[in-house]
């Protein structure tokens, strides 16, 4: 059980229980059931209330430009109405319940299969409220442009599945293999705490997937020393289409936010490309000096390490081999990230009115080399 608050925020009772159990019905232990609930808060960010109290409309003002000149603005199109961030004295520390079940199943004596179901329910989660929105063109409030104020009345769902299998063969060569898939998916009704929303204050029409909901990914890694002080590692990755909002770039409701989707498209609800990765490492490892004993260095003495040839890249934090077993050691590695320097798009236009909608606007990491040597005592 846990208990926390946080300044500045109404609600004070928050209260976190959580409770795990596992059960191995089998008397060898070649079974485990798993189940576990808790509930969780997170904390509201310091950035969040601090435009609160600096964009008041007084202590700095945030204005609109409509239609500005390009380099330089310039002064026309400038609407003089500021735009004012509210904070609320009745806001609720965003919640989350979340239940996982599993089966943990020992199929011999190095293999092993894990199936796993998790499911979470978030309310209270931070959106904004536009007190100032143009009601048939004409601002309410004449003095301001929109007046939003921080509401906690957005909700979140995610359910996930998740398969492993992994097996150990420690006696020959030192294998090991690691499979793992998960079905995933998130969906919330708001995109942030200051994204206001285009539809009015309709929250049920923002209900759509989650800026990271991607449904399928798999990983899997593969480590052996064919000869002795020697490792190889190869480790790969992929995941389904990520999902982007279509807007039509115009500001329809003239609230001052080019966020307006079209008519009848709900949020999130284009898809990018699928992103695929190969990794991999080659390393030597060769020790020297005296043998290290259960109590010396490595049996929680000091270490210390010098590397060169940048960060390493899915270095390892031991040294591999025989190498562990001697005072110092040091490691020669060939390391790669993106092996098949496939193009994997991270995020799209989905401006409709932009000749770039529907076309990738970045990418991720290029193929990446790195050859280094660590020497550690």
């Amino acid at each position: 059980m846990r208990y926390g608050y946080q300044a500045h925020v109404g609600d004070r009772w928050n209260v976190s229980p959580r409770v795990s159990l596992a059960w191995s019905p089998n008397k060898n232990g070649t079974l485990t059931i798993r189940g576990s609930y808790g509930y969780f808060y997170d904390w509201v960010a310091g950035d969040i209330y601090k435009q609160t109290l600096l964009v008041d409309g007084y202590r700095q003002r945030e204005l609109n430009i409509r239609n500005p000149t390009y380099p330089d603005p310039g002064m026309s199109g400038i609407a003089p109405p500021t735009n004012r961030y509210l904070w609320s004295d009745d806001l609720a520390l965003t919640s989350a319940h979340r239940v996982t079940a599993g089966l943990d199943r020992a199929l011999t004596p190095n293999m092993r299969v894990s199936i796993t179901y998790n499911m979470g329910f978030g309310a209270n989660l931070l959106r904004p409220r536009n007190l100032n929105a143009p009601v048939g063109g004409v601002r309410p409030e004449p003095n301001f442009a929109n007046v939003v104020q921080l509401v906690s009345d957005a909700d979140s769902r995610q359910h996930a599945m998740n398969i492993g299998w992994n097996m150990t063969l420690m006696n020959w060569r030192r294998l090991f293999i690691f499979a793992n898939y998960t079905l995933s998916t998130s969906r919330t009704n708001t995109s942030g705490a200051f994204s206001l929303l285009p539809g009015g204050d309709n929250l049920e029409a923002e209900w759509g997937p989650s800026g990271g909901d991607t449904r399928h990914r798999f990983s899997a890694s593969f480590n052996m020393q064919p000869v002795t002080d020697l490792s190889v590692s190869l480790n790969a990755s992929a995941r389904s289409e990520m999902p982007y909002n279509i807007t039509t770039g115009r500001d329809d409701n003239a609230d001052g936010t080019f966020n307006d989707r079209p008519a009848g498209t709900s949020r999130n609800s284009a898809r990018g490309a699928a992103s695929v990765d190969l990794g991999g490492r080659l390393s030597y490892a060769w020790g020297f000096g005296p043998k290290r004993t259960a109590g010396g260095v490595g049996g929680g003495g000091t270490q210390v390490i010098v590397m060169s040839g940048g960060s390493g890249g899915m270095m390892a934090s031991g040294f591999g081999g025989g190498a562990n077993n001697r005072r110092c050691r040091l490691e020669f590695y060939l390391s790669g990230q993106n092996l098949l320097n496939r193009t994997n798009y991270m995020s799209y236009s989905g401006v409709l009115t932009s000749p770039l909608f529907g076309y990738p606007t970045s990418a991720g990491t290029a193929r990446r080399v790195q050859l280094g040597v660590r020497f550690g005592f």
